[in-house]
């Protein structure tokens, strides 16, 4: 069986960040004097600030509202006349995911800018006026949609000795479009992030759907790096990895495709480590990927693929889907909860403590008699249920406190998290838990390894701890990245942060919620390993 790997144990070779904003000045330094630094009486510090950490333009337009610029800084004020350089650069590829045999790579990136005119230089060197603002050409964007990353360089000669400081920005190529579509930001490996590019996205950027596309009402990710879109007239769009053929066609997506033959009225899509599953209105079940597991609840486990979706038999109605990584769990309309699949470690708490397959929908017992089950939520290994009375129930392997309840032993059926009384709401992945409480709090628990909790620290507490957020509507974890979505459709995010999987454009891991600029209110968020998708209001 393939194990989802985790980040590098190793820390991230970018800097770790805490509360960073996005244009962060560098530290001064002192070469020798180029000839085209100009000479100024001595200073102590300096700085360099983008005016805004992100300027957005349109395919093939030009950065104009507002101009890209930055402001040079010292102690006493601004600086004039400082020699300030702009370079225009892609995103680097990538910080530490590898990616899996069987999964190709998009060609290179074709997103572009330059100064001047397109086609025009990628570095432009101006001078700074009296207010300190250094301006360069205009910035014309190409025709692919997409990230770069923008420099700005000021050198001032002290006497003979240069001082230097840098600030970095980003520039946003937004796709031409009057309809509503996702974004994407993070890991491009295996085209996760549907832009057609092979660099990383630091801050959200369009996924490259068609513009005849009408507007995504929903999104959904597969475990193992891919998305996927419903849209206005019910087409089913993906993108990214079909290393278990999930994908409409047989190779990765490096930018959305169609899919036919989906069940009309989809009102979620919800993914484990080798399947894809679609719930329609009525409550019916379907599914398509491979089936090792019993992933398809059919009463086999043969290793076969299912490339165009089937019908989940023996279940219904069901409200919602919750997957694991190689099991599926649904909450049924009249509350009870039923699973199916591979159960190591007492993931389908069914108190079997041995390795097993399910191979049709069985029900989860183990609950209070009178309580009903109002949310679930599935992880690598275990899930986690919310009861009709705000108790929250917790089972499966417990290494780094995924059950809450103080301990790392494994829990063959669902245990209670005493601690909490007045959950509504739970989201669940890999080796994190989190819930959202009736008073617009939430609490968090799991593995702490990259600041996955959002409270500072990278030590597993085993219970549920407070990120400090107010008015949160709803959670969402990738692989060790964790995002918070208020109810004003703002979004931050912590943790796990080594390809921008938080898409805040900070560089290194972030240890508490930092806000996701760049993007308007949000309506839903979904996550992949390493990738993480907005879909707009």
């Amino acid at each position: 069986m393939n194990t989802p790997s985790k980040p590098s144990a190793s820390p991230s070779r970018r800097t770790i960040v805490k509360g960073a904003a996005w244009a962060m000045p560098a530290v001064a330094l002192s070469v020798a004097s180029p000839a085209a630094a100009t000479s100024l009486p001595p200073v102590t510090v300096l700085t360099v600030r983008f005016t805004q950490p992100l300027y957005t333009t349109t395919q093939g337009g030009q950065f104009l509202t507002p101009v890209v610029a930055a402001t040079v800084w010292d102690a006493k004020g601004p600086v004039a006349d400082s020699s300030v350089t702009f370079v225009i650069a892609p995103v680097e590829i990538s910080d530490g995911s590898e990616t899996e045999e069987g999964d190709d790579e998009p060609d290179g990136s074709d997103v572009v800018a330059a100064f001047g005119r397109l086609g025009g230089a990628p570095a432009n060197t101006v001078t700074s006026s009296a207010t300190g603002l250094a301006t360069p050409e205009v910035i014309f964007a190409g025709d692919v949609a997409g990230v770069l990353r923008v420099t700005a360089t000021a050198l001032v000669n002290r006497g003979g000795t240069v001082e230097s400081a840098s600030a970095e920005a980003f520039i946003r190529i937004s796709a031409v479009t009057t309809t509503i579509v996702p974004l994407s930001a993070g890991y491009r490996g295996t085209s996760a992030l549907g832009a057609g590019s092979n660099t990383n996205n630091p801050i959200p950027a369009a996924v490259a759907l068609p513009s005849s596309a009408p507007d995504i009402t929903l999104l959904g990710a597969g475990l193992y790096r891919s998305g996927f879109a419903l849209d206005a007239s019910g087409t089913v769009w993906g993108w990214g990895s079909d290393l278990y053929r999930t994908q409409a066609v047989r190779r990765t997506q490096p930018i959305p495709v169609p899919f036919t033959g989906m069940p009309s009225d989809i009102v979620q899509l919800e993914g484990t480590y080798y399947a894809m599953f679609a719930l329609t209105r009525s409550g019916e079940v379907w599914g398509w990927g491979y089936n090792r597991e019993g992933q398809f609840a059919d009463g086999t486990t043969a290793a076969t693929y299912r490339e165009t979706p089937v019908r989940i038999p023996n279940l219904g109605p069901v409200k919602k889907l919750a997957g694991g990584h190689y099991n599926m769990h649904a909450l049924l309309e009249d509350g009870t909860l039923v699973n199916w699949g591979y159960g190591r470690y007492g993931s389908l708490g069914d108190g079997i403590t041995t390795v097993h397959r399910v191979t049709t929908p069985t029900r989860v017992t183990g609950f209070p008699a009178d309580r009903t089950v109002v949310d679930v939520a599935g992880r690598y290994d275990g899930a986690s249920a919310v009861l009709d009375d705000g108790s929250v129930w917790s089972w499966g392997s417990n290494g780094e406190g995924q059950i809450g309840d103080g301990t790392v032993a494994r829990r063959y059926v669902p245990t209670q998290v005493t601690s909490l009384t007045d959950a509504k709401r739970v989201y669940a992945n890999y080796w994190n838990v989190g819930v959202v409480l009736a008073d617009g709090t939430c609490r968090l628990w799991g593995n702490a390894g990259y600041y996955n909790l959002g409270n500072g620290s990278t030590t597993d507490p085993r219970v549920p701890v407070d990120p400090g957020l107010t008015n949160v509507d709803a959670l969402s974890w990738g692989l060790q990245t964790g995002h918070a979505l208020l109810t004003d459709g703002s979004v931050y995010g912590w943790g796990y942060n080594g390809n921008y999987e938080t898409g805040t454009g900070v560089r290194g891991n972030i240890k508490v919620p930092l806000r996701v600029p760049g993007i308007g209110p949000v309506k839903q968020i979904a996550q992949s390993q390493y990738s993480t998708y907005f879909l707009p209001r």
